[in-house]
C-alpha cells in the first residue's frame, strides 16, 4: 500500500493595479520572502487586478481596474479540490470591476488574511458612465452624441475626453 499525503497549499494574491504605488509593493516584497520560507506548506503565489494570473504573468492583466471577487472565486475553485491552509491577500480593498465581493461566498474553514496597502484617501477619479448615440451614421451629416460622466474629487477641473 502506497501512502500520499498532501501538503496544505499557502494562496498568496498581490494586487497589481496602479493604485497601489511602489514603495507598498516593494515592503510586500520582503513580506512574500518571509512567506516562501514557511515550512510544511506549498506557497501558490498570484497576481490580480481585471482578473487573476500566476506571479511573473501580470503583463496579462489591465492595471486600471481591480476585480476583488476574481480573487475570491480564484481561491475558493482552488480550495473546493485542495487542502488549502489559508489565503494571503495585498490589496487597497479598491474595487472598480466584477461583482461586490461582500457578495461572493467564502469556503468555509480556510482563513483569509488581509494585508492591507495604499493610499486610504479618495482618489480623483473619472469615467464615462454611459453614450447615447444614433446606431446608423452617414458620411457626411453630423451626428449628435450624449456623455455622462461622473467623477469623483474632480471639482471644477477640466476633464478631456476622447471617443
Amino acid at each position: 500500500v502506497r501512502q500520499w499525503v498532501q501538503s496544505p497549499v499557502l494562496l498568496v494574491y498581490t494586487d497589481m493595479s496602479k493604485s497601489i504605488d511602489s514603495a507598498d509593493r516593494n515592503k510586500w516584497q520582503g513580506v512574500l520572502e518571509q512567506i516562501q520560507k514557511t515550512k510544511n506548506v506549498e506557497v501558490q503565489r498570484y497576481v490580480s487586478a481585471d482578473a487573476v494570473a500566476l506571479s511573473g504573468n501580470e503583463k496579462s492583466l489591465n492595471p486600471y481596474h481591480t476585480n476583488l471577487s476574481a480573487v475570491i472565486q480564484h481561491a475558493s475553485g482552488i480550495a473546493n479540490n485542495t487542502a488549502v491552509a489559508g489565503v494571503v491577500w495585498m490589496s487597497d480593498g479598491i474595487n472598480n470591476e466584477g461583482r461586490s465581493p461582500q457578495f461572493e461566498p467564502l469556503v468555509s474553514g480556510v482563513p483569509f488574511l488581509m494585508v492591507g496597502a495604499g493610499n486610504p484617501e479618495p482618489q480623483i477619479d473619472a469615467a464615462v458612465e454611459s453614450i447615447q448615440c444614433n446606431d446608423e451614421a452617414f458620411l457626411g451629416n453630423s451626428l449628435t452624441v450624449e456623455v455622462s460622466v461622473k467623477s469623483q474629487r474632480m471639482k471644477s477641473q477640466p476633464l478631456k475626453i476622447r471617443l
